[in-house]
């Protein structure tokens, strides 16, 4: 009798598994902040893109392999507000440099000694084209991780506001 129970139930389960459809949820879509400075002004908006690195690796403060990152298609007056950048630092790394260099050659870096939020700054600077990113080890091994995001802000006219 037991048997024949669980015999049931678990037929039941099955045919309820095959009743069941499945939902995909769609890809979110960065969210595009406007500011009106004034009135009669034109309007500024603020985006961003951004980048993964592969792992980059660093030995006796050799230079790791360069990670690129295009702008996308961003409007071309665009200007870089900040560059924030996640570094995940593998276990057992030395300190090192994380390095990131504009389309205009800027380059700017920061000391890394754990993993964590550091941000660079590129104010001003032209946001398109492609960015370059890469470590170097103070010594020892380093090894390391990065997601990358780019805020620029973009003059926009003729939104007919």
């Amino acid at each position: 009798m037991k048997k024949k129970i669980m015999s049931l139930l678990t037929a039941c389960l099955l045919m309820c598994s095959f009743c069941v459809t499945s939902v995909s949820a769609a890809e979110a879509v960065p969210v595009q902040e406007v500011e009106v400075v004034q009135e009669g002004a034109s309007a500024r908006a603020t985006d961003y893109f951004s980048g993964l690195t592969g792992t980059m690796n660093s030995y006796n403060g050799a230079q790791s392999r360069i990670f690129e990152r295009s702008s996308g298609s961003i409007p071309s007056d665009s200007t870089i507000t900040s560059v924030e950048a996640y570094v995940s630092v593998s276990s057992g790394s030395s300190p090192f440099y994380l390095v990131i260099k504009a389309p205009d050659r800027t380059v700017r870096e920061v000391y890394v000694r754990s993993s964590g939020y550091y941000t660079l700054d590129f104010s001003g600077v032209d946001a398109y084209g492609t960015w370059q990113v890469y470590i170097y080890s103070t010594g020892g091994v380093s090894t390391a991780t990065a997601n990358v995001k780019y805020y620029y802000q973009s003059t926009q006219s003729g939104w007919g506001w």
